[in-house]
């Protein structure tokens, strides 16, 4: 059976870009990159849950477009099969970080509910 994290990293993934969990991005990973939380535990009701993307820009053109095809993808609602059941995905913000020490690097988080679905 295939299990959450598996599925929810080949979703991420399928945007062209390396996709991490949050704690386990390789220290030598190049940009630009994708991380999201993910917390595997029996869910009673849906939770937060966010992706980031990281890119080395100048602009925001880029990271926003990305986050654009992620937001469109996820629509009103995205159900995406997952053993059993279905994984539940529902956007509701996005918000671009510039890091302080280095303005070439920018992210964008995009903020959603995540809820299990068992049939």
């Amino acid at each position: 059976m295939v299990d959450t994290a598996t599925v929810l990293k080949s979703f991420y993934e399928s945007f062209g870009l390396p996709a991490f969990t949050t704690d386990n991005v390789p220290d030598d990973q190049e940009l630009p990159y994708l991380t999201y939380r993910f917390a595997d535990t029996d869910w009673e009701q849906p939770i937060s849950h966010y992706c980031q993307i990281f890119m080395r820009t100048r602009r925001n053109v880029e990271l926003l477009n990305k986050a654009k095809e992620i937001k469109d993808a996820i629509g009103t609602g995205k159900f995406i099969p997952c053993g059993d059941g279905y994984i539940a995905l529902h956007y509701e913000n996005a918000e671009i970080v510039t890091d302080v020490d280095n303005p070439d690097i920018r992210s964008v988080y995009i903020n959603m509910q995540l809820d299990v679905l068992h049939s």
